[in-house]
């Protein structure tokens, strides 16, 4: 099936917060558009990937940039090593930002699963904890999936005795009992597997994100694994958003509801430079 690349066209004021010369960029020849020759083959195209220059050093972590981070806390996820990688999407949160976790690395689960059960099998309900406090890791025990999720507390809610908990090999945000969480961060010298990204150029009208919004990306983003490029960085605070572009083997934005979102456009086609750019969408 046809790939294709999609993108959103900015208003000057977003373009201005993610000049990519403000914010670190990386090497030109990967933020410009792609001009791609006609006589490109596929076996070319997958070389890509080998021949990528790399972001951060080997051995290179940004933990120590985190504010989560401590003695006794999780460490931040690794950046990815090249500006192209298959990750997939594991969830869209309410502020727009997508959750994607490398797919090599995502082989870790299994053993973080394993490991997280181990050590909590003979754990007694008995030890409920109740002081906790926002920005401390945790694990999570999900009864409905008899799963143990790596997890930081959001949220403290002392009278209903529950949490607000961000599962950090996902993304996801939900809320638990104080029952469901456990004391200690085994498993700690894997960093978080889920990497907060932005899409490049996909911005909402209004600029705030919208539940309808956030519902549909959830449901046609989510789940997925995509052929990913990064077109630069955004640093907040201490953290690092990665803009990215998503290539896959739909057109999840072709039927996205024109009041959701600002100037979509379509760029040319990856296996075939021929195509016809469709640009310039009315404005919203």
């Amino acid at each position: 099936m046809i790939s294709e690349r999609i993108h959103v066209f900015e208003d000057t004021e977003v373009e201005d917060q993610y000049a990519l010369g403000d914010i670190g960029t990386l090497e030109d020849d990967f933020i410009e558009e792609e001009n791609e020759e006609d006589d490109v083959n596929e076996q070319e195209f997958n070389n890509e990937y080998e021949v990528m220059s790399t972001i951060v050093r080997e051995g290179g972590n940004n933990a120590g940039q985190d504010p989560r981070s401590s003695t006794n806390g999780w460490l931040s996820p690794e950046p990815p090593e090249c500006h192209r990688f298959m990750g997939l999407t594991t969830c869209v949160n309410r502020d727009g930002t997508v959750y994607v976790r490398d797919i090599v690395r995502a082989q870790q689960l299994i053993p973080i699963t394993i490991s997280l059960a181990e050590h909590y099998k003979d754990y007694s309900q008995n030890e409920t904890i109740t002081d906790w406090t926002p920005g401390q890791s945790c694990v999570v025990y999900d009864s409905r999936r008899n799963l143990y999720l790596r997890s930081i507390i959001k949220k403290v809610d002392t009278e209903n005795r529950t949490c607000t908990v961000e599962y950090i090999d996902y993304g996801n945000i939900n809320e638990h009992v104080f029952e469901d969480l456990r004391r200690g961060t085994p498993t700690r010298h894997i960093p978080a597997l889920a990497q907060t990204c932005s899409i490049y150029n996909l911005n909402p009208v209004g600029g705030t994100w919208t539940g309808e919004a956030i519902d549909y990306m959830n449901e046609h983003i989510v789940g997925r694994v995509w052929d990913i490029r990064i077109c630069g960085l955004v640093f907040t605070g201490q953290s690092i958003n990665f803009l990215i572009d998503l290539v896959g083997d739909a057109i999840w934005a072709s039927c996205l509801p024109r009041d959701l979102v600002d100037h979509i456009y379509y760029a040319s086609y990856i296996h075939h430079p021929s195509a016809v750019l469709r640009s310039n969408r009315p404005r919203l």
